[in-house]
């Protein structure tokens, strides 16, 4: 019955037979019965108490310390655009001018548990000055583009294209 909870509480006449007589509230009682109920956790039985988040679950921070980039290309922008259109890559990244197209294997993060190097298939980079949020490729087809600015992983990456650019100058 909607807007109603059943208490089963025993009723009058019916001590002492084994039987319960069912009392039914309205909504809003049953509302205020439910806060009573959720104010004492300990009187539910089907849910823990929690003493502190710390009880169940432990957060290991482990950033990842090297990786291996296995091709890193310098292409033209309107290139990258197009390969991450026909591959179905759904988004490139933005960070310090450049605009960056990844691929990793499915196998990737498994491989920097095990062995503590996070590898990388390709890079593939341009540069773009501005950071907006869509690249438009035209017809009606557009990729989104992410901010990675200040995210370590990135930022090393960009820090080894500029050297590698300065070094070919």
């Amino acid at each position: 019955m909607i807007g109603r909870l059943d208490l089963g509480r025993k009723g009058k006449g019916t001590e002492g037979k084994g039987r319960e007589a069912k009392e039914y509230l309205p909504i809003q009682k049953f509302c205020k019965k439910l806060l009573k109920v959720l104010r004492k956790p300990e009187k539910i039985k089907a849910f823990p108490t929690w003493k502190g988040s710390g009880d169940f679950l432990e957060v290991d921070l482990t950033p990842t310390k090297r990786v291996k980039i296995l091709g890193l290309d310098k292409r033209p922008l309107d290139d990258i655009v197009w390969c991450c259109v026909s591959m179905e890559v759904s988004k490139l990244f933005w960070i310090d001018g450049y605009l960056l197209c990844m691929e990793t294997y499915e196998k990737a993060f498994e491989h920097e548990v095990e062995t503590g190097i996070f590898p990388i298939n390709q890079i593939c980079y341009a540069k773009y000055p501005n950071y907006s949020r869509l690249y438009d490729v035209g017809r009606g087809v557009q990729i989104s583009i992410v901010n990675v600015s200040g995210m370590k992983l990135f930022s090393a990456i960009a820090e080894k294209i500029r050297n590698l650019e300065n070094e070919g100058k």
